[in-house]
């Protein structure tokens, strides 16, 4: 029986894990095929054996592996706001997304606008998407969802529960503040009763759960104190972890949903339940961040609430009306959503499958062409050797049509045009080759003797010398050594 393949899923926090609903949905017919570890971020740090896995699963980039292994990405939200390349104040570069991106085999997707939004942030191709779903949003499905919010907080029973989750907008890390929000209450408005709203919820059998990004948590605890002593409910990534739950295991139980512009409301779009905005900072924050999606009061299909006195009647109103909206958000979620089911994690461990036997055969492919083209190289220098230069060429071209341009491959090049006696076009494919892969000692030696053959003696010396930096290799540096004594001597017989 063949080795199973490791597969390793990391766990960054409690809040909407796509990876934790993935492996908790590993299908019993893959479990002979792949080992399956979940990996939290403490096991991260101190667990090199990490590194030995076969594929890689991630949901923030926090794991950039090497390309001969499967990396796969899930993301962790539908992109409402900038971010990255079209995040208006990202200090993040280009070639910096690029590295993490372009090495992914697989980018799991909600539709094809997600695969549009995706790229524009983080340039990703349209053929390393999958469209499946996300393996969270199963979970607004579970019908334990009520039994599981009881269980942190037993007062909820025989009560309206109102989810409140506001965007991330700083954390201890991260000490710019995103938008002009008032932080001295959670709605962010100017004016704010606090003893005011807590008795609203009681005279109507409403509760409120308040759940912060979880990067955000330290940075308001003060404010977090004063709430839970107001009667609001706080889930902290802390308080999941102890009850072994995610979010989405609870945020099925929410009868409304309240937030501005969390891509939260994303996902709750499919159970088709009333969402409300509260957007008091809408231009500052469209200013600081950006909005991929605008008119924001298109693409926000609920209520608009920018005081008290709105919210509490946006809640009333939604409360006694769930279907006032419904219509604006089927067709968000339709644009949104090319599924509205419970089968995520089912679509996409067939499609990452299917992406790890394209890749074992494409490593294979991989391999035999390494040990094919290793062979017609040699073939080539044996012809280069006997003056056979034609059919030299011929092989070369064969080579090429097999596997990718080398720097091997463009010295063999060189080295037959300058045999040929084309000495300017053998130092233009050496010098093209050096700009393809910068610093490679063939394509550097070459350049230099391909100078010294054409009594270049200045510019040969410099390509010997930037080869002595370069290379490790003693028989080479010894080359290199003698032809630079060598130069250095006709230098020298010129001068005198």
């Amino acid at each position: 029986m063949s080795k199973k393949l490791k597969v390793v899923l990391f766990h960054t926090s409690s809040s909407g894990s796509n990876t934790y609903f993935l492996y908790h949905q590993f299908p019993q017919e893959l479990r002979d095929k792949y080992e399956v570890r979940l990996v939290s971020q403490e096991e991260l740090m101190r667990d090199p054996s990490i590194n030995n896995g076969n594929v890689f699963i991630t949901t923030h980039g926090e794991y950039p592996s090497s390309p001969d292994k499967v990396n796969i990405e899930l993301w962790h939200g539908f992109p409402l706001k900038g971010m990255n390349n079209m995040d208006v104040e990202s200090n993040v570069s280009f070639e910096a997304v690029m590295k993490y991106t372009t090495h992914l085999n697989l980018v799991a997707s909600y539709s094809g606008l997600y695969n549009t939004l995706y790229s524009a942030c983080m340039g990703v191709n349209v053929n390393q998407y999958a469209i499946t779903g996300m393996p969270r949003n199963d979970a607004l499905f579970y019908p334990n969802s009520h039994e599981q919010l009881y269980k942190m907080f037993p007062d909820l029973r025989n009560k309206k529960t109102l989810f409140f989750m506001p965007t991330f907008r700083k954390s201890a890390l991260k000490p710019d503040v995103e938008g002009n929000k008032n932080f001295s209450n959670p709605f962010g408005f100017d004016d704010f009763d606090l003893e005011r709203f807590t008795a609203f919820l009681r005279q109507n059998d409403l509760s409120l759960v308040l759940k912060l990004h979880p990067f955000e948590e330290r940075y308001f605890l003060r404010q977090l104190a004063e709430w839970r002593l107001a009667g609001i409910h706080l889930i902290t990534d802390g308080l999941l972890k102890q009850n072994q739950l995610d979010l989405y295991e609870v945020l099925g139980a929410a009868d409304l949903l309240i937030t501005d512009y969390s891509s939260v409301y994303f996902d709750y779009l499919i159970l088709d339940r009333p969402i409300l905005f509260v957007p008091t900072d809408l231009e500052a924050y469209q200013s600081n961040r950006g909005m991929l999606l605008q008119p924001y009061e298109f693409w926000s299909p609920g209520a608009k609430a920018l005081n008290q006195s709105e919210l509490e009647h946006a809640i009333l109103d939604a409360i006694q009306d769930p279907d006032a909206y419904s219509s604006q958000r089927k067709l968000i979620r339709d644009l949104t959503h090319k599924y509205t089911d419970n089968r995520a994690s089912e679509r996409l461990w067939s499609e990452i499958d299917q992406c790890i036997d394209r890749h074992l055969l494409e490593q294979k492919e991989k391999e035999e062409n390494i040990m094919i083209a290793s062979s017609i190289k040699s073939t080539i220098s044996q012809k280069i050797e006997q003056g056979e230069l034609k059919s030299a060429k011929e092989t070369l071209q064969e080579l090429v049509n097999i596997i990718k341009l080398d720097a091997e491959i463009c010295s063999m090049k060189a080295i037959i045009e300058l045999l040929e006696g084309n000495s300017k076009q053998a130092i233009d494919t050496l010098r093209d080759g050096d700009r393809k892969f910068p610093d490679h000692p063939d394509i550097i030696y070459n350049l230099a003797y391909c100078h010294e053959s054409i009594n270049d003696y200045p510019s040969a010396a410099h390509y010997y010398r930037l080869l002595l930096k370069i290379t490790t290799n003693t028989e080479l540096l010894t080359t290199v050594q003698e032809r630079l004594e060598f130069i250095n001597q006709q230098s020298n017989e010129v001068m005198s």
